[in-house]
């Protein structure tokens, strides 16, 4: 059983929408400054959707508890 790239992709984007919400969020309330807040939020999700992706990637290599291995 594998995870298409794009299926990775897919599930990795919707994860670091939700997560940009809330770092947006928290960094708006505590810094009171929208435009730092948007910056540093996209920098970081960005960031952490690449690692995730690649995350992905790697365990979908692993047959380790796999239920068809």
């Amino acid at each position: 059983m594998s995870e298409s790239r794009s299926r990775s992709a897919v599930k990795a984007i919707s994860w670091r929408v939700l997560a940009f919400i809330i770092t947006f969020i928290f960094l708006r309330i505590v810094t009171k400054d929208t435009a730092l807040s948007i910056s540093t939020s996209i920098f970081i999700n960005l960031t952490k959707t690449l690692i995730y992706f690649c995350h992905e990637r790697i365990w979908n290599l692993i047959k380790w508890g796999r239920d068809n291995e």
